[in-house]
């Protein structure tokens, strides 16, 4: 490989990418380096550099970029941190929390249908299977399962009443996201989840007894992309969702995705203590991205190409500021979407200090709030929107939906009390274009004072992205506990 670096010959020069990090395609072949191969070549068939070059190039190599060793990493990574946590996904009433003075969730007040308002294949029966199915099912299917946790929750919730007129809300116990995953297996996906029938829906609502001059107090759970959900139910007067907000003429409370890991449960994450989230890391940056595909060109994706396309042309050195090595790494979907992927991401999140969070299909993503709670801070591209806002910013795309409108009990959304906010601005770094990112983290990384700072807003937040179940439910200010707060700003709302 040397002998082909140091040629000056005007062919080869033009093939810069003729380098260890490069992969190409024949895959009869392997995955060794494009410098490899035209290695290969010279010394087999005593190819010029430049013929060898010019072959290697024609079999559409593909460039990984500069990929830091580190192995020693891992085996302290993917061991789960050791924390004490009993009970399943699953809530259960802990009596603990009925004495306090002031209660997480003030004084309001919920109904919860019983499993029998709602027919078994749309209800219980779609819970039991799915729980099941969920156990083995990869990380991507698992984004949708928030919805069983959530209904649990409000059925342990301690201001649950069994008396409608007594209550401030309803929940409606059909768990939306699951049954349209469940149904994708047998029918296929199609979009806005229409292999559910509209019947189903309406049999469902139907079905409530105390709908009828209740409906802005019923509470439908769509665990998953707005858009995504049903056509019947997209809009419902008051629903939880993963975002945008869409104001098409429902109210939409956004909540973050859910992860059941025992290290991501309240009393494990309030246990790391201050130091844990100021210790030093062993990476500057760490972002993984799956296998290119054409939709990283056509769509939002795009940005994540173009951010590769930066590190491979513009980040000569492996280091971000003085010794911090960066770790960017392309993974297939079978490692990007297996059960060992949640901790690998995990370890590597957890050692270091910054975590592009680039656009994807929708906003926001799960890995947004996976490496907060990791204690990694949070780059991502700040586009100007011209939808109504507070913001004018969208961390998706240029004009797309602002910040106030897709993360959970945002600053300015007016979906919480002001009190209960969360100020985002306070723990993740924005860059206007992915040719900023090297320059920006670099003069973070001599500014140790501001670096702390976001860091330690991290640890402030990062509860508030979590869900307490077994033994941590309704013990912390933890997500549940915020969807509460936003109710309760919203039951004012209805009131005035």
């Amino acid at each position: 490989m040397p002998p082909l670096l140091q040629s000056v010959d005007t062919e080869i020069q033009t093939y810069t990418e003729l380098c260890e990090g490069c992969r190409y395609k024949p895959l009869h072949l392997g995955r060794t380096s494009c410098g490899e191969r035209a290695q290969y070549l010279i010394k087999t068939y005593h190819t010029s550099y430049n013929e060898a070059a010019t072959k290697v190039m024609k079999e559409e190599p593909r460039c990984a970029v500069r990929r830091f060793n580190v192995s020693h990493i891992i085996s302290d990574i993917v061991k789960i941190e050791n924390y004490t946590f009993n009970g399943s996904m699953y809530s259960k009433l802990n009596k603990t929390v009925l004495d306090r003075e002031k209660p997480l969730w003030g004084k309001i007040s919920i109904y919860v249908y019983e499993d029998d308002a709602i027919p078994y294949n749309l209800g219980l029966g779609v819970e039991k299977n799915m729980t099941e199915r969920y156990s083995s099912m990869n990380i991507t299917y698992e984004n949708f399962k928030a919805d069983l946790a959530i209904i649990d929750l409000f059925r342990s919730f301690p201001g649950r009443t069994k008396n409608p007129a007594k209550a401030d809300f309803f929940v409606v116990p059909y768990p939306h996201a699951s049954h349209c995953l469940q149904l994708n297996t047998i029918k296929g996906w199609t979009r806005e989840c229409q292999h559910i029938s509209p019947h189903s829906i309406r049999e469902i609502i139907g079905g409530l007894m105390h709908y009828g001059g209740n409906e802005k107090k019923h509470i439908f759970i769509n665990t998953m992309e707005v858009w995504h959900a049903h056509t019947e139910l997209r809009n419902a007067p008051l629903s939880l969702t993963h975002g945008p907000r869409l104001n098409e003429g429902g109210h939409h409370i956004v909540i973050p995705y859910l992860s059941d890991d025992p290290s991501f449960q309240p009393s494990a994450v309030i246990k790391r203590g201050k130091q844990w989230w100021l210790r030093s890391r062993e990476l500057s940056l760490a972002y993984f991205f799956g296998s290119e595909n054409r939709n990283m060109i056509q769509n939002f994706r795009k940005y994540r190409q173009l951010f590769l396309e930066e590190v491979r042309v513009n980040w000569t050195s492996p280091y971000l500021g003085k010794n911090l090595p960066y770790f960017v790494e392309s993974l297939g979907s079978h490692q990007l979407h297996s059960k060992n992927g949640l901790g690998y991401f995990s370890a590597i999140y957890k050692h270091s200090i910054f975590c592009p969070v680039l656009p994807g299909d929708s906003p926001p993503q799960k890995r947004f709030f996976d490496v907060i709670i990791m204690g990694c801070i949070p780059v991502v591209l700040a586009f100007e929107t011209d939808m109504a806002s507070q913001s004018n910013t969208s961390w998706h795309a240029p004009h797309g939906y602002p910040v106030e409108s897709s993360y959970p009990f945002a600053k300015q959304s007016n979906s919480i009390s002001k009190e209960n906010e969360i100020d985002y601005d306070s723990f993740v770094v924005k860059i206007k274009e992915v040719g900023e990112m090297r320059e920006t983290l670099e003069v973070l990384l001599r500014n140790r004072t501001e670096i702390q700072r976001l860091q330690l807003n991290l640890m402030n937040n990062a509860q508030y992205f979590l869900y307490g179940m077994g033994s941590d439910s309704h013990l912390y200010e933890d997500a549940f506990a915020k969807i509460l707060q936003s109710l309760a700003y919203y039951s004012s709302l209805l009131k005035t």
